[in-house]
């Protein structure tokens, strides 16, 4: 009769395990049938409306115990190659080290952590992924790690547009530049309702009009344009902080979404100043 290995059983209870963890939080789940590395795909959604950004999992399940703290963690082996593979995603992967006696688990990121032309040059070799206690993997980081990938995602879908919209400028396309100025602005007005910036109406939110005003309150600069700035990058990463499971932004993505702000905020009276300067220069 065909037999099944405890490894077989101890993998699927992790895999299982991992996958109610992301369930429980609202989002929606696949165990991935053709295996080539990840064993589930989430589709993250927020305030029941589905995401645009992804996130991958590999699961390493054991029957070691992870619970007593004064022990280390177990590491895994995986090929450089796969290693390279995870690093050069779109999508965020994470790799969970899952204890199926003590039901806890722990996890990594491996993006960022690895040298790429290393890992190309030893693509047939291995890797060990580590695991530290201070990334315990439960609904609280799964959360974060949600935020992270919408993050990164906002962050390169910017980044892209951006890029071609600098293309087409060069181009001279006019059709070009007003596709990708569209590109960048509804992405901005979307990722500001997600981390309560704004409201669902574009109105600004109450939470991020009181950041504003107390950053301009204790702001110690000797300018307008520079106190106006400093108050609105300031407020803005304190909302997204506050609003998105402990996560920060990008510069990228906090310029852009600070100089539409602040001009929106801070305009009439950058203005007006402005001119004023500008009359009492030509009056000497």
């Amino acid at each position: 009769m065909p037999r099944r290995p405890i490894q077989h059983r101890v993998a699927a209870m992790a895999v299982n395990a991992v996958e109610q963890i992301w369930i429980s939080l609202g989002h929606a789940t696949d165990k991935v049938m053709e295996d080539y590395g990840e064993d589930l795909l989430i589709q993250t959604c927020l305030d029941d409306r589905m995401d645009p950004s992804r996130l991958w999992v590999q699961v390493k399940g054991t029957e070691d115990d992870c619970s007593d703290p004064q022990k280390s963690l177990p590491t895994i082996r995986v090929k450089a190659e796969q290693v390279l593979r995870w690093a050069r995603s779109a999508d965020l992967v994470v790799v969970v080290l899952w204890d199926t006696k003590n039901h806890i688990g722990f996890y990594a990121v491996p993006a960022g952590y690895f040298d790429h032309v290393n890992l190309s040059e030893s693509r047939n070799g291995e890797i060990p992924i580590r695991f530290s206690r201070d990334r315990p993997f439960n609904e609280r980081t799964a959360a974060h790690l949600t935020w992270s990938a919408r993050i990164r995602h906002a962050n390169r879908s910017l980044q892209c547009a951006l890029s071609n919209l600098r293309d087409a400028e060069r181009a001279d396309s006019q059709q070009d530049m007003v596709f990708f100025e569209s590109i960048i602005k509804t992405l901005l007005i979307d990722f500001s309702a997600d981390v309560k910036i704004s409201n669902t109406d574009e109105t600004l939110s109450d939470q991020f009009k009181e950041l504003v005003e107390a950053g301009v309150r204790q702001s110690e600069s000797t300018t307008l344009e520079h106190a106006a700035m400093k108050a609105t990058i300031d407020a803005v990463l304190k909302c997204t902080h506050q609003n998105c499971e402990g996560n920060g932004l990008p510069p990228t993505l906090a310029q852009h979404l600070a100089n539409p702000l602040c001009e929106a905020i801070f305009g009439k009276a950058l203005r007006e100043l402005s001119e004023s300067t500008s009359t009492d220069r030509s009056e000497e």
